[in-house]
């Protein structure tokens, strides 16, 4: 809640999703204090709350958790999460990598809604949604496989479908990222445009390179870097894809 004990206003489904994503986006583990440990979860059983319009207590544990339980894809849209909510919440969950039983109920009645909704005429589901579920759904198969017990084999293979239509595309580099590359050529230092895994420029260094005209011009996947090669990744244009991993309470306020 917030403002004064006159004026408390409680965080909407929306806020709520939405501090949950910035958590994940920061990395903020529970390595910079335990509120971090908790929120998630905190969050989580809140949110599941509101869908089910029930107390905290009457929270089903996952291990009885049945399909008939799911609430229908119309239920979280109305109480404010949409698919964004919805593909952001999932990726956010995933990469903090906290996996209670709230946490895994929400994760389940996400991918329940986003699959209904695929199959909606509507057609709600959007590419850069299906990349996030797709990106969620790749890790919790191995990660916590309770959570997409109930995806459809058919979404998932949509969803990985979508995913390498995506990787597979021709990129295009900025304006901007061109004149980097060019700088980086005059340097004489060598690299790779548009490598692998959305990396903006790959760039592999000899262990005691200068960082100049010793960087390797090769085939960055033949390479052995065992033998003391460092391998670079550059963004531009950030941050969009990579998000700065800081190890250490006074690393973060340094960002």
């Amino acid at each position: 809640k917030t403002g004064g004990p006159k004026n408390q206003r409680v965080f909407t489904t929306a806020e709520i999703s939405i501090l949950v994503w910035v958590q994940a986006r920061l990395y903020l583990t529970p390595k910079f204090g335990e509120a971090y440990r908790e929120f998630p979860s905190v969050a989580s059983r809140a949110l599941l709350q509101r869908m089910k319009g029930r107390s905290n207590k009457e929270i089903v544990d996952r291990k009885s958790e049945k399909r008939e339980k799911l609430f229908p894809a119309t239920t979280m849209r109305r109480k404010g999460l949409g698919p964004q909510e919805q593909a952001n919440l999932a990726w956010s969950l995933t990469i903090l990598e906290n996996y209670d039983d709230h946490i895994v109920t929400l994760l389940q009645n996400i991918f329940h809604a986003a699959s209904s909704s695929n199959n909606d005429d509507e057609g709600l589901i959007q590419l850069e949604h299906a990349h996030q579920l797709w990106q969620s759904y790749f890790l919790l198969s191995r990660d916590c496989p309770d959570a997409v017990s109930f995806v459809p084999l058919r979404f998932s293979q949509y969803l990985e479908e979508k995913w390498n239509i995506e990787k597979g595309r021709t990129k295009r580099s900025s304006s901007r990222h061109n004149v980097i590359s060019q700088t980086l050529d005059l340097m004489r230092v060598a690299h790779r445009n548009e490598y692998d895994e959305d990396v903006d420029v790959a760039i592999v260094l000899e262990e005691d390179s200068a960082w100049t005209h010793m960087a390797i011009e090769a085939d960055l996947d033949a390479i052995d870097y065992r033998a003391g090669h460092v391998k670079v990744a550059m963004e531009f244009d950030g941050p969009h894809h990579f998000t700065v991993m800081a190890s250490t309470g006074e690393d973060l306020w340094a960002i």
